[in-house]
C-alpha cells in the first residue's frame, strides 16, 4: 500500500494528519490508528471482493444504530461519501472509541463477560428485526444464510471427507467415524435448508465475540469489526456466542477446544441463552433446530483439526470419537 496515497484518502475525512500507525492487518481489513487536528480515529481498508455497496450498506447500519442508542463506533463522512477508494479497495473512517479493556479468551473474566455479551447480542437482534434493509456480503466469508451453508456443510463434505477416505482408507474404524460425519451433516443440512424460508430475520454481526467488544469503566462503549454483517435468521449469530459459553475452553486439544471428554458445559450455555432471552424474546424459537445449527458449527470447526493435530491413525480415531460424544451431547435437552 503506497503510504502517500493512504494518507492523502484518509485526510480527506478527517482534515491534516499529525499521525498514523498501523494497528493490524487482519483477516478481513487493514486498520490504522490516525491522529488529526479534529481528534482520533480508526482508518479501515476492506479487502478486494468488497464492493462500495457492501462498505455503505453497513456504514448506514452503523448510523442507524448509534441514532438509536446501540453503542458502536461513528461513521465519519467525507465531503463527498462514507468510503474512498484506495487502489482498488474501499476506505472507510470511524471515531476512535475511548475504552481501557477488551477481553480475550486468555483473560480471568472471560467467562465471567459472557452474560454481559449475550445481553448486548440480544438487544442487537431485538433492535435489528425492525431494520429497513437487506444487508449482504461476498458469499465466501460465510456470512449470507447460502454462505453459511456452504461454510459449515459443503466445504467438510465435499473437501474434509473426501480428503481423509484417501489418508486412511485401510483404518475401518476411523472410515466408519468419517462416515457418521457425512451422514450427520446431511441429514443437518437438510433440516436446516428446508427450516430457513420459515425463520424471521434480523441483522446477524457474525463475529459476536467478547473479543469486539470495548470497554470503558466495566461498560461497553462499543461493538466493532461489522465486516461480516448480513441479514439472516438470528440462529447463525446466536450459534457464536452458545458455541463459545458451552463449548470453547481454550485450549486446544483438537483446536477449537473439546473437552478431552467430549463434555459441554450445560449450565453455562443454559446461562448465556437466558441471558439472550432476557432481551429478545424470540418468538417460535426452535431448541430442536437451533441444536442442529450449534452441531453443525463445531462440526465444521472440529472436522479437520480432529485429523491434523493428529499424528497416527489411534490418535485420529481417538479426536473423532470425542468430536462425535461432542457433537451428540449437544441435542441434549439440559442445554436448552
Amino acid at each position: 500500500m503506497n503510504e502517500g496515497k493512504l494518507r492523502e484518502a484518509i485526510s480527506v475525512f478527517v482534515g491534516e494528519i499529525t499521525d498514523i500507525d498501523s494497528i493490524g492487518t487482519g483477516n478481513i481489513c487493514d486498520t490504522w490508528l490516525v491522529s488529526a487536528g479534529r481528534g482520533k480515529y480508526v482508518a479501515r481498508l476492506r479487502p478486494i471482493g468488497f464492493t462500495r455497496a457492501h462498505v455503505e450498506a453497513d456504514q448506514r447500519l452503523l448510523l442507524w444504530l448509534a441514532e438509536r442508542g446501540f453503542p458502536v463506533a461513528r461513521v465519519v463522512s467525507s465531503p463527498f461519501s462514507f468510503v474512498v477508494s484506495v487502489e482498488g479497495r474501499w476506505l472507510e473512517v470511524q471515531e476512535w472509541v475511548s475504552h481501557d479493556s477488551v477481553y480475550g479468551e486468555d483473560d480471568d473474566q472471560y467467562r465471567d463477560k459472557l452474560p454481559e455479551l449475550a445481553k448486548l447480542q440480544g438487544q442487537f437482534h431485538a433492535l435489528t428485526q425492525e431494520y429497513p434493509e437487506q444487508i449482504t456480503k461476498p458469499e465466501r466469508l460465510g456470512a449470507t444464510p447460502i454462505g453459511f451453508m456452504a461454510k459449515y456443510f459443503e466445504d467438510p463434505i465435499k473437501v474434509g471427507m473426501a480428503r481423509y477416505r484417501q489418508v486412511a482408507p485401510e483404518d475401518r474404524k476411523l472410515m466408519q467415524l468419517v462416515a457418521w460425519f457425512e451422514k450427520q451433516l446431511l441429514s443437518i443440512r437438510e433440516q436446516i435448508l428446508s427450516a430457513l424460508p420459515s425463520l424471521p430475520e434480523v441483522v446477524n454481526h457474525n463475529d459476536f465475540i467478547l473479543e469486539n467488544l470495548l470497554w470503558e469503566q466495566d461498560k461497553v462503549a462499543a461493538l466493532i469489526d461489522f465486516d461480516f454483517a448480513c441479514s439472516g435468521p438470528h440462529y447463525i449469530d446466536l450459534v457464536e456466542g452458545v458455541h463459545g459459553a458451552a463449548v470453547f475452553n481454550g485450549k486446544e486439544l483438537v483446536h477449537w477446544g473439546i473437552d478431552s471428554d467430549g463434555s459441554v458445559r450445560f449450565e453455562e450455555g443454559r446461562a448465556y441463552l437466558n441471558a439472550y432471552f432476557q432481551e429478545f424474546s424470540c418468538p417460535g424459537f426452535d431448541s430442536e433446530l437451533f441444536a442442529k445449527f450449534l452441531q453443525a458449527k463445531v462440526i465444521s470447526l472440529n472436522f479437520y483439526p480432529a485429523f491434523d493435530f493428529a499424528d497416527t491413525g489411534v490418535k485420529m480415531a481417538e479426536n473423532a470419537r470425542r468430536l462425535r460424544l461432542l457433537v451428540e451431547n449437544l441435542s441434549d435437552k439440559q442445554l436448552y
